[in-house]
């Protein structure tokens, strides 16, 4: 009897440990596995990693106030099309303050960076 409690609590352990697993929170998208290989992959020295970090925080509190702002406001029509414009700005905030950071050699990588990124925010 003692081999048949312990079998079905195994199955049954086996069988809802994935319903499970879904109900876990979300990864954030700068923690994504594909975004995280996509930076380190650039190959930045220390210097460029600190500044790096700064830059894609300052990217993020960008688009955290944007947003914010779209939600503040009263009667807004198409709300996606605002924020992914909002987004699309901040973006461009971030290409800008990468430019002067990394090489000619490392910018490529840093778009795939990009392009990761913003593929993860689209999915919120």
């Amino acid at each position: 009897m003692n081999v048949f409690r312990s079998l079905s609590v195994i199955l049954l352990s086996l069988f809802t440990g994935p319903l499970y697993a879904e109900d876990a929170a979300p990864v954030q998208p700068w923690a994504e596995p594909d975004v995280v290989l996509a930076a380190a992959r650039i190959g930045m020295s220390d210097e460029q990693k600190t500044s790096f970090r700064d830059n894609v925080t300052t990217f993020f509190q960008c688009r955290v106030k944007g947003l914010q702002s779209l939600m503040k406001a009263r009667d807004q029509v198409d709300l996606a099309r605002k924020a992914r414009s909002k987004t699309l700005g901040c973006i461009h905030r971030l290409d800008k303050s990468m430019k002067g950071l990394v090489t000619d050699e490392q910018y490529p990588r840093y778009e795939t960076y990009r392009d990761t990124l913003k593929k993860y925010l689209q999915e919120l």
